[in-house]
């Protein structure tokens, strides 16, 4: 079974964006071992997450039963959050997306 998931660092200040929270959405089959993969504890993991450490799961999205509609879903949602630099605004984006997911047997965890 296919998961998208969504991942966050600590907070941190940027330039033009305080409090920004880095986040970054993929997808796997295994969200632990891509989550210890994105915190450097296995080899692997994105060149981005590389460059904030204590990446933690804030939501995952499951039953996905191929891998062709998990990366359609996967890409909308990274498309719908680029411009958020919040949890919450976040939040409202993969509530919205999921209005708009037609498939059955999708489940929001944390």
């Amino acid at each position: 079974m296919w998961h998208v998931y969504w991942i966050e660092a600590p907070a941190h200040e940027e330039p033009g964006r305080p409090n920004s929270t880095p986040a970054y959405v993929g997808s796997s089959c295994d969200v632990s071992r891509r989550l210890a993969q994105h915190n450097r504890m296995i080899r692997g993991g994105a060149v981005y997450t590389g460059l904030y450490s204590g990446w933690e799961v804030v939501r995952t999205v499951s039953g996905f039963t191929d891998k062709r509609d998990c990366l359609r879903f996967e890409s909308r949602l990274q498309k719908a959050m680029r411009r958020c630099h919040d949890r919450s605004s976040r939040q409202v984006q993969l509530t919205i997306l999921l209005g708009t997911v037609h498939g059955e047997g999708l489940e929001v965890g944390d």
